[in-house]
């Protein structure tokens, strides 16, 4: 009469009992220490959700303002710029656009934001402006910040109550702005004629230090909205 075989080899039924009693079943500890591992896990996820939720809630009641169309855009809150002196408004229909550079190192991404900053420091604090000089600032990248904005005379130019000053950040009495950098200042430009800031018409007048290569010159000089 053939044997029946158990679990561990033995034809005796009670020592392959004994046997899984001593030797409970390999996946039950695992699973249980896999459950509190999960429990943990997203208990973690929760708190730093919860984390990012309440930093997301402060940056916004700061209206931090960064938009990426039509090009980038950062705000003055969102460069940390100490509130003006005095603010003298600027009329529009603008009808003035005088371009000139920072004559600084140029810069890319946060090292732009601490040059805005220094800037701002340097003229209020140095040459006793109100605020930072310009109006707009323009990164080699394309990058546009706020310096006073739309509606507040700058301190760059004679005739201050229709004019919109923008400066190229960089140094450009020897070499030409890269394109990348006009192009964006000139989708700036068109976007304040948009918004009614800027006269259909208006003209653009080149710091005399700035070297501009001639045919990137083109870009400002023909209005596509006068007509």
């Amino acid at each position: 009469m053939m044997a029946s075989f158990f679990v561990n080899g033995s034809t005796n039924p009670g020592e392959d009992e004994r046997y899984n009693e001593r030797t409970p079943l390999i996946g039950q500890y695992p699973i249980e220490r896999t459950s509190y591992l999960g429990i943990a896990f997203l208990a973690a996820c929760l708190f730093i959700g919860s984390f990012i939720g309440i930093y997301l809630l402060i940056v916004d009641g700061q209206n931090w303002e960064v938009r990426t169309i039509p090009y980038i855009y950062i705000s003055r809150a969102a460069w940390r710029a100490q509130p003006p002196r005095v603010v003298y408004p600027l009329r529009p229909p603008i009808m003035d656009i005088f371009i000139t550079h920072t004559n600084t190192s140029t810069c890319l991404d946060y090292d732009c934001m601490r040059l805005v900053r220094h800037q701002q420091i340097l003229h209020m604090f140095q040459d006793n402006m109100t605020d930072i000089a310009y109006n707009f600032l323009v990164s080699e990248g394309g990058v546009v910040y706020e310096g006073r904005g739309w509606e507040t005379q700058s301190e760059v130019w004679v005739n201050r109550n229709h004019t919109l000053s923008i400066a190229l950040i960089g140094s450009y009495e020897k070499t030409s702005p890269p394109k990348k950098q006009l192009q964006e200042t000139k989708l700036l430009i068109d976007e304040c004629v948009q918004w009614k800031q800027v006269a259909r018409c208006y003209k653009v007048i080149f710091d005399p230090k700035l070297m501009i290569d001639e045919k990137l010159k083109k870009l400002f000089m023909q209005s596509k909205y006068c007509t």
